[in-house]
């Protein structure tokens, strides 16, 4: 909790910076696959991985660290809330944009709670229990880093259901030099 009040105070004020640099997106996504499926495992959920561009060391452009961070965050929730079923992850290329989504087949968000999941402090179902808290600051800080970069965030949930996050990002491939 406070290191998501710090974090938020240093974006609000302007302190996080972005560090756009070459990537490989893929291997990005491969490693938050690694480092979750022991904890699906256990948990008896299934963790399945979405590579829309299948080429292995295939470079984008963007801050890979915040992406890294709104991911990590999404699918911990995703994982948290999901009892029976399956987390999926990844992204798709489309019209100049990358989108990344996360959907999980947990609990859902009432339809009524969707518009203030990424408000600070806030948590879609103020009745969470000691499994379930967390600081309310999550969603708030993946919002600010993925407009930071030039996205949108959004949600599409149904409760019963499960959670569906998406954030897309502009596209933007490494400049090559023609020598290369």
């Amino acid at each position: 909790t406070i290191n998501d009040i710090i974090d938020i105070s240093r974006i609000e004020s302007g302190q996080v910076k972005v560090v756009f640099k070459e990537f490989k997106i893929n291997n990005k996504l491969q490693e938050l696959y690694s480092f979750f499926i022991e904890e699906t495992k256990t948990k008896g959920i299934t963790l399945n991985l979405f590579l829309d561009i299948k080429i292995k060391d295939f470079m984008v452009v963007s801050d890979d660290l915040k992406i890294e961070s709104v991911l990590i965050n999404l699918i911990k929730n995703a994982i948290k809330f999901t009892h029976k079923g399956s987390v999926d992850f990844g992204y798709k290329i489309e019209n100049d944009e990358i989108i990344f989504f996360v959907k999980d087949t947990g609990k859902g968000i009432s339809e009524d709670k969707l518009a203030s999941v990424f408000n600070r402090f806030e948590q879609a179902d103020l009745k969470l229990n000691k499994t379930h808290e967390g600081s309310g600051l999550g969603l708030a800080i993946s919002r600010s880093y993925v407009e930071m970069i030039g996205g949108k965030i959004w949600l599409k949930s149904k409760v019963g259901v499960g959670s569906e996050f998406a954030f897309s990002i502009p596209l933007k491939l490494p400049v090559r030099n023609i020598d290369e």
